[in-house]
C-alpha cells in the first residue's frame, strides 16, 4: 500500500508542479494515502477540495460561522 500511496502522490505532484501550482505536502501525503485506500476524508480544510480531480472522496465540514457566511453570501446574489 505504501508503494502505491507514493506513486499517486508523486503523480499528482508532477502533474501540478507542470501546471505550476504546489499543493502543501501534507495534504498531498493525506490525499494520495486516502486515494491509495479507497477511503472518505472528512475535513474542515477546503484545500482539500482541489484533489478530488484525482479521485479523492472528500467531504468538507463547514463551521457554524463559516456555514453563515457562505448563506449570507449566497441570499446577497440573489437580489442582485
Amino acid at each position: 500500500m505504501i508503494l502505491r500511496t507514493g506513486r499517486i502522490g508523486g503523480y499528482i505532484f508532477r502533474d501540478l508542479k507542470k501546471a505550476g501550482k504546489m499543493p502543501k505536502i501534507k495534504d498531498l501525503l493525506i490525499a494520495a494515502t486516502c486515494i491509495a485506500n479507497d477511503k472518505k476524508l472528512i475535513t474542515g480544510d477546503g484545500d482539500f477540495e482541489f484533489f478530488k480531480k484525482y479521485g479523492l472522496d472528500v467531504e468538507i465540514i463547514l463551521r457554524d460561522f463559516e456555514r453563515d457566511l457562505i448563506l449570507k453570501k449566497r441570499s446577497r446574489q440573489k437580489y442582485e
